[in-house]
């Protein structure tokens, strides 16, 4: 049986203070991206569909946070 993986970060990269990474995604669905210090409390970064080329995150606010996590998840269907 095969299991379709699902999102994933990939290349990261940092300039002008920002933190930069691709989630390759599906293309059409649309992701919830969040941040953590501590992966328990979450904020909401943005919420976009991805293309074929995946959905580039952009954390703004690196030099602020030392240490911070990330995830993706489904946006809610409205």
């Amino acid at each position: 049986r095969l299991v379709e993986a699902g999102p994933a970060f990939h290349g990261t990269s940092t300039a002008n203070g920002e933190f930069r990474v691709m989630l390759q995604a599906v293309p059409g669905v649309t992701y919830a991206i969040e941040a953590s210090k501590d992966l328990k409390n979450w904020m909401s970064l943005s919420t976009n569909t991805a293309t074929n080329a995946g959905l580039e995150v952009v954390d703004p606010a690196r030099t602020q946070h030392p240490l911070r996590f990330f995830r993706a998840r489904l946006a809610a269907a409205e």
